[in-house]
């Protein structure tokens, strides 16, 4: 049963590495995608200062250059770089 999660996982991230490859037309900056999402997590736009909506913070969504991460107590967001590094921002982060 792990074994089926960690190839569902794989899978999910090489499906959201060809969706970002494929929309290239949203941004030519730097993109992040959102592996998981755990607990209270807002991400703000450095230009407006404005949070994204929540409906866009899920797994397989998309952050881009120029934004920042903030999680709250007991969350956690994983993040798969373009070049394939995972990163994962822990609880109380900023």
């Amino acid at each position: 049963m792990n074994n089926l999660k960690v190839l569902q996982l794989h899978f999910f991230i090489l499906l959201a590495t060809f969706s970002v490859a494929v929309s290239q037309d949203i941004s030519t900056k730097g993109a992040l995608i959102i592996a998981s999402v755990e607990g209270q997590v807002t991400v703000i736009n450095n230009d407006s200062q404005q949070p994204l909506p929540a409906a866009k913070i899920v797994a397989g969504g998309v952050i881009y250059d120029g934004h920042t991460i903030k999680t709250g107590p007991s969350a956690k967001m994983i993040l798969l770089l373009t070049n394939g590094t995972v990163a994962t921002i822990k609880a109380d982060s900023s």
